[in-house]
């Protein structure tokens, strides 16, 4: 191991968190998952919860993430689809990303939207930047399936280069890369150079830590969870999760699981965190 090795930001240490329900409100969704030691968590809103959150559980939940030195993602529902031909999907994606970016405008927390499919990158690029609402936008890397945009480091490069809209970063899953062919996450220094990449292309504000149930290159998107898949399942490959885990540390980056098992998950993640750093 080398560079980045042996430094830490200590609030970082609880920022490892799972993917939840929504339950009730955001404070009561935030207070679930801090009751476990967790100071970071992924969850989807749709348009009919959207409806539901009022100024006042915004404020609410601003004051309790200051307290306990939370963040949050929201993941964007799965019939958004930003590269769409389709005139009503557009305007239906683009107004529920605008009424959650609008949401969490205030707050300490990103949203999390896949670069589109049956469609181009240059209409993603066109609707990203037509959205009206300032909060944080990460575009997700794909695992290629299908007609998945974002798959390549050249495809979310071209993307993020034509975007001008502030706020714009990326979310980085870890087991999209690896079947997409990108990186196995073989050893330390190899997953710091790739997420050095991919940071050069976009801000990376959130790494999706996930192992795979299909093999290198199979562009399907099928997670595991971490210790049990093609990745990481070999004790020969910890120093790649160890580089990952690194990495996010010196840039103050969450990771979010999204696995069948979170709890076990999140164990591996601090047991590798503890046993390499």
């Amino acid at each position: 191991m080398s560079k980045y090795s042996g430094k830490r930001i200590v609030l970082f240490k609880n920022r490892v968190g799972p993917s939840v329900k929504f339950s009730n409100t955001l404070v009561d969704t935030l207070q679930s998952v801090h009751i476990k030691y967790s100071r970071t968590c992924q969850f989807i809103l749709t348009k009919d919860i959207i409806d539901t959150i009022t100024e006042q559980d915004i404020d609410n939940c601003y004051i309790f993430m200051f307290q306990k030195l939370m963040t949050f993602h929201i993941h964007s529902p799965m019939n958004i689809n930003l590269a769409s031909n389709n005139k009503a999907v557009i305007s239906n994606s683009i107004k529920i990303l605008n009424c959650i970016l609008s949401c969490i405008e205030k707050l300490n927390a990103t949203c999390v939207v896949h670069c589109g499919s049956v469609g181009t990158n240059e209409q993603t690029i066109d609707n990203i930047n037509s959205l009206n609402s300032e909060g944080w936008i990460l575009l997700e890397n794909s695992a290629g399936a299908g007609s998945q945009l974002g798959s390549t480091i050249e495809d979310l490069n071209y993307i993020m280069s034509n975007i001008v809209r502030p706020n714009t970063g990326l979310c980085i899953d870890t087991q999209h890369a690896y079947a997409a062919g990108v990186t196995k996450w073989n050893s330390y220094d190899e997953s710091i150079d790739i997420l050095d990449i991919y940071n050069s292309i976009g801000q990376i504000k959130l790494i999706h830590l996930n192992d795979s149930k299909s093999t290198f290159g199979s562009r399907v998107d099928s997670h595991e969870v971490i210790g049990r898949g093609h990745i990481w399942s070999d004790n020969n490959n910890y120093e790649g999760l160890a580089g990952i885990i690194n990495w996010c540390t010196f840039h103050n980056v969450d990771i979010v699981e999204e696995t069948s098992d979170s709890d076990d998950s999140i164990s591996f993640i601090k047991y590798i965190r503890d046993m390499y750093l």
